[in-house]
């Protein structure tokens, strides 16, 4: 099963791929949750009986260096981008079938080398499964407000104090259900865009910040319209409107972000996308007779660019380290705020 996605990995099509993802077994995954930030990959979620391992880098499994297990899971997702590759393998680098598949178990028993804010180096045998488990988190000070979002469709927030307007666009779909006072309530992206231009109007904004790094697509005609409309307005301005793009970026958000690019004066910040411009799509699906497996593959290609490139480059590059993380810190708003002139 590895062995065919390793080989469609090298189609370069991130829309063609083989169902192997859901199949694994969640009994032999080692209860750990990791994210690669700029210094390292780092343990933000662990199982009780393991929660020391929390806020922890993660340096080796096994004895293998990290890096070392990274360039071989990287080898079962598609060969696009880097960015691409940093979003998908932590979802599935605990588990111990793909472990195994690469030679990176021991007879079924595995350890974590960690090191702490001190460089103190220490090793820890570790079982898996994390069926049953209560999983603790690393403890935040402050979560980043895009952080916080994550789950929502889109939402905003005013900050007065910086008259940054700050527009979280996590997918591109016509509703999204808002928290509001306890109980969820729906919100069509056609009135949530008009209560952004109200907020351009009435409230004293300096800044409007449209955060695309969770986006992982959807239908580009939102964002589109959105944009259209937005270049009419005067914030659309060189060091007034800001797009945050990142290795989640993808798919329609990527057309979103060209709209932006081509069509006003917005400043890109953030990581590269996981998604290319120009790309395949309008996938099917089929199983295989034996295992019964989905593949899904492409049959259009899509060319959005005259260029070739696989990932858009942000104008100006800015990751989070851990340190920023827990502290709730977001490099990206703060460089936005702090930023003056074009």
């Amino acid at each position: 099963m590895l062995k065919i996605q390793q080989l469609i990995a090298t189609f370069g099509d991130s829309h063609t791929y083989l169902g192997w993802y859901p199949t694994l077994k969640p009994e032999l995954y080692l209860p750990i949750g990791v994210y690669p930030f700029s210094d390292g990959v780092f343990i933000l979620s662990a199982s009780k009986e393991y929660s020391t391992l929390i806020g922890k880098r993660l340096t080796k499994i096994n004895g293998h260096p990290i890096e070392k297990v990274i360039d071989s899971l990287n080898t079962l997702i598609t060969d696009e981008n880097i960015a691409l590759k940093k979003d998908f393998f932590p979802k599935f680098i605990a588990s111990t079938q793909v472990l195994d598949f690469f030679k990176f178990g021991a007879s079924g028993s595995y350890s974590l080398e960690v090191e702490d804010e001190n460089n103190n180096v220490t090793t820890h045998p570790i079982l898996s499964s994390i069926v049953g488990k209560q999983f603790v988190s690393v403890p935040i000070n402050n979560l980043p407000y895009s952080w916080l979002q994550k789950k929502t469709a889109f939402t905003k927030k005013y900050f007065k104090e910086d008259k940054i307007l700050h527009v979280v666009y996590n997918s591109c779909v016509p509703i999204s259900i808002i928290r509001n006072n306890g109980k969820d309530d729906s919100l069509k992206f056609e009135d949530f865009q008009e209560q952004i231009f109200n907020d351009l109007k009435e409230s004293d904004v300096d800044k409007l910040l449209f955060d695309m790094r969770f986006n992982g697509g959807g239908n580009s005609i939102y964002g589109t319209g959105f944009v259209n409309e937005l270049s009419r307005k005067n914030i659309n301005q060189t060091g007034k409107l800001f797009v945050v793009i990142g290795r989640s970026t993808f798919s329609s958000a990527i057309l979103n972000t060209l709209d932006f690019k081509k069509k006003t004066n917005a400043i890109i910040i953030g990581e590269e996308t996981g998604g290319k411009p120009n790309h395949y799509g309008e996938v099917r699906t089929f199983k295989l007779p034996g295992s019964k497996l989905s593949v899904q593959y492409s049959t259009k290609y899509f060319k959005n660019s005259e260029s070739e490139i696989n990932t858009i480059v942000p104008d100006v590059k800015i990751e989070i380290t851990f340190k920023d993380f827990i502290n709730g810190k977001d490099p990206i708003y703060e460089w936005v705020k702090n930023h003056s002139g074009g």
